[in-house]
């Protein structure tokens, strides 16, 4: 039979240990009462038996010394045993001899003829046979034989008043040699064992009484051990599947099971905890990936304007280029391009005013990248302290695991104790093998439970893990940027003061055309000098312009990586949604 609880169970085994030593007690008992009751009758059967003879040679004294008559010392003999002859040919059954409720003494003649008999005296009982077929007469007198000695002899005789009702009997036969004559005292089984009968509806009724007292007490013992175990395993049960929101255990025992719940208790408040700050922080993520996808999208935006600045910038740097040739060509044909060169002059001067324009535009825009590019890097770096404090805090919930797990192992071994302790004590250790089996089982789906938890703490983890490499490589990224719109700042400045140089030159070339001819060598290489600087200058520009395409892939990259932060964030909230803290 297989119990689907430790309280059945545990009320069928100590009821089968209460019920099993006191029936078998009770089975022996009442054999060996049936035994000595039977034993006991057949002494008493030999005893009479020997008394009868005894008391004969007594009276056959008497006839053989002229007092008595033997026919009359038979007769006294005759109403010893039974009583005196009726009308009807029976005689009553003597109260002196006490051979139980139906048992009395009979003589048999050696032809098997019965001389003195309660019923059937004159009857012969050679061939009679009984149910079974046993020839009565002959067994009785071969158990008498010819001594006094005598032996038993069984057969099934018909009860006396019961109207044919046949029953075991038992008959001691021994023979007398003064008179040939073959006393007899014969009784009925029942008759022996009607004691034992009463010992064994004694012992029933005592083993019913005990069942039921004993199944009272049991019944409320096992009520009061097995009830905190169900509030535990339903307490764990609810914490594995995440549900934080039961309360707190409350049972006031000092045994083991009062320091199981209080273990249980501990690791319920101590998840909770953790996994609320984890949730916190899993939040505090979520909210400052979005402000960076935010400020990344910003960024964008700044770089890609300074690209077009820095594209307005090239163009125009050439445009100085080309001038400065043509300006160069011009010194060369200085005596009959007076009037062009002024014109060329002021065309130079004016783009030279434009390109100061647009140099202080890309200047201002740069200054405002740094700015927008240190806010960025400052909230990327208190995200990375964020994620770090999640990946210790995650830490924490693993060491925590490792407790609850030790614990389970310790019940388990606990358990496993307690079922060795109850082999040894053998029967009477079965009940509390069963306990410990239930305990080891408990064990067991906490290990299990624990490792359901185990599992999900790595993956979130892992999680955590990928989504602070991330961060590295973002804050790596911004700070590369930074340095980036740095060296950009630096090459404007040149820029500028490069054409500022442009502007000076340009306007002392417009100031000094009526002494052009004059000075034409030194104009020639101050034009030279203007030349170089005006490739310097597109040369400067086409590296910045590059830089600031750089940039903007950088500031693409890091949004890019907000967007994977975010992800992450929401798959973290998501995996701690399942716990149900309150």
């Amino acid at each position: 039979m297989k119990f689907t609880s430790l309280k059945s169970s545990f009320l069928a085994i100590t009821l089968v240990l209460l019920g099993m030593p006191a029936l078998i007690i009770g089975l022996i008992s009442y054999g060996e009462a049936k035994s000595q009751l039977n034993m006991l009758g057949e002494i008493n059967l030999k005893n009479d038996v020997q008394f009868v003879i005894a008391f004969i040679e007594t009276l056959n004294e008497q006839v053989e010394a002229g007092m008595l008559e033997k026919s009359e010392a038979q007769e006294r003999i005759k109403q010893l045993i039974l009583g005196e002859k009726q009308g009807d040919g029976t005689r009553p059954i003597s109260e002196k001899f006490d051979l139980g409720e139906h048992g009395y003494l009979f003589i048999m003649s050696p032809e098997g003829e019965l001389i003195g008999h309660p019923q059937q005296e004159g009857k012969n009982l050679n061939g009679v046979l009984d149910p079974n077929g046993v020839d009565v007469g002959a067994s009785l007198l071969q158990a008498a034989g010819t001594t006094s000695e005598g032996s038993f002899v069984n057969y099934d005789w018909e009860i006396p008043g019961t109207d044919g009702k046949i029953a075991p009997k038992i008959t001691y036969a021994a023979h007398d040699e003064n008179w040939d004559w073959n006393v007899m005292a014969g009784t009925y089984i029942s008759d022996f064992n009607s004691g034992a009968d009463q010992i064994l509806m004694s012992m029933l009724i005592t083993l019913g009484l005990s069942f039921v007292i004993g199944g009272m007490i049991i019944y409320f013992y096992t009520k009061g051990l097995i009830q905190p175990i169900l509030r535990i395993e339903k307490t764990v049960q609810s914490v594995a599947e995440g549900d934080f929101t039961q309360p707190v255990l409350a049972i006031n025992r000092k045994d083991e099971v009062g320091r199981l719940a209080q273990n249980v208790n501990k690791m319920s408040s101590e998840m909770k905890a953790i996994i609320q700050h984890v949730r916190e922080n899993a939040e505090r993520v979520s909210e400052t990936s979005v402000e960076l996808s935010a400020a990344s999208e910003e960024a964008v935006k700044a770089s890609e304007k300074v690209s077009e600045s820095m594209s307005l910038i090239a163009e125009s740097a050439g445009g100085q280029r080309n001038i400065m040739k043509e300006t160069a060509a011009s010194v060369l044909q200085m005596s009959g391009m007076m009037d062009g060169m002024n014109n060329e002059s002021s065309k130079a001067d004016l783009a030279a005013r434009e390109t100061i324009e647009a140099a202080h535009a890309g200047v201002e825009i740069l200054t405002q990248s740094v700015t927008r590019m240190n806010e960025i890097d400052h909230s990327i770096e208190g995200l990375g302290a964020d994620i770090e404090d999640l990946v210790k805090q995650t830490e924490n919930i693993d060491t925590i695991v490792k407790v609850i797990s030790d614990i389970a192992d310790q019940t388990n071994l606990l358990a496993l104790n307690a079922s060795i302790e109850a082999a040894r004590a053998g029967e009477h250790g079965k009940g509390f093998a069963v306990v410990a089996e239930e305990v080891r089982k408990l064990a067991e789906q906490s290990a299990s439970s624990t490792n359901e938890i185990t599992s999900l703490i790595q993956t979130v983890q892992l999680q955590v893990k990928k989504a602070e490499q991330t961060m590295e490589k973002s804050v790596q990224e911004v700070r590369t940027g930074v340095q980036t719109i740095y060296q950009a700042n630096e090459q404007f400045h040149t820029i500028q003061q490069a054409v500022d140089h442009v502007k000076v030159i340009i306007s002392t070339i417009t100031d000094q055309i009526g002494i052009m001819s004059e000075e034409s060598k030194q104009i020639a290489q101050s034009v030279k000098l203007l030349e170089n600087g005006a490739d310097e200058t597109a040369e400067s520009t086409d590296n910045i312009a590059a830089a600031t395409e750089e940039e903007l892939a950088s500031m693409e990259q890091i949004a890019s990586s907000s967007e994977s932060l975010s992800a992450l964030a929401e798959n973290l909230h998501q995996s701690i949604r399942k716990f149900k803290l309150s």
